[in-house]
């Protein structure tokens, strides 16, 4: 969504806001013992999905690794993300050639993974440990703010036009994960559900940038175009002297 607004000749706004999100829902598959796919291909077609009685097959009805249907009917691994971009801009015209420009800016992310492992699919790790449910939480947020002058005007009958300012980066990040297992009811997929916590970790991290800029553009006869320009940036992420 996008909005401008003009409050008076001289001051004016924009603000914009976007808002996404992603939910999946899958199966852990690739690169292990007990994927869904990789089952599916190594065992043998012989036995059938379900025995007479309606349980699973498994690895004690003589299949050799655990029953892939199974495993995608009790299993689950759940991810949601979510962004959110959006902007402020601000400009004030002193004079017909000087302005001030004022712009806020955020990019939050937000991403959210459930995953459970039942015990209930005999011949898995998570079968040995009574159950194990997985859950991380991770975040990133990003704030900029700019502030700039313009100022044009014609010297000699020609443009000359020079812009200064300076900009503030703000970088915020923040993990979280936990592990639990012996699940109390194998109904229940929470971490909260299990007797033991076997793992668990968080980090944040947090850095800054400020930048300082100008730039000056003389134009001649419209064929010449003259140009300096300067920057410096100061990164809280590197070491002091640098």
């Amino acid at each position: 969504a996008n909005l401008d607004f003009v409050a008076s000749p001289r001051l004016n706004f924009s603000v914009g806001l976007a808002v996404s999100g992603e939910r999946n829902q899958r199966i852990q598959n690739d690169d292990n013992l007990e994927g869904v796919t990789t089952n599916a291909i190594a065992d043998e077609p012989l036995y059938p999905v379900r025995q007479p009685n309606g349980a699973f097959t498994t690895t004690a009805d003589g299949i050799a690794y655990p029953n892939p249907v199974a495993i995608a009917h009790f299993n689950s691994a759940f991810a949601r993300t979510t962004t959110v971009i959006g902007n402020v801009e601000g400009r004030y015209a002193f004079t017909p050639s000087l302005t001030f420009t004022g712009r806020v800016g955020v990019n939050l992310y937000t991403l959210r993974e459930q995953q459970y492992r039942s015990p209930l699919v005999e011949g898995t790790e998570a079968a040995g440990l009574g159950g194990i449910a997985e859950q991380a939480y991770s975040t990133g947020n990003k704030y900029v703010f700019d502030g700039f002058f313009s100022w044009n005007r014609l010297v000699s009958g020609n443009d000359l036009s020079v812009t200064a300012g300076s900009s503030v980066e703000l970088n915020r990040s923040d993990r979280n994960y936990l592990r639990g297992e012996n699940l109390s009811d194998p109904s229940v997929k929470q971490v909260n559900n299990s007797n033991k916590v076997t793992s668990f970790g968080g980090t944040f991290a947090e850095d800054n940038l400020v930048s300082f800029f100008g730039r000056a553009n003389y134009s001649i006869a419209d064929k010449y175009l003259l140009g300096v320009t300067f920057r410096r940036d100061e990164a809280s992420v590197f070491g002091p002297g640098n």
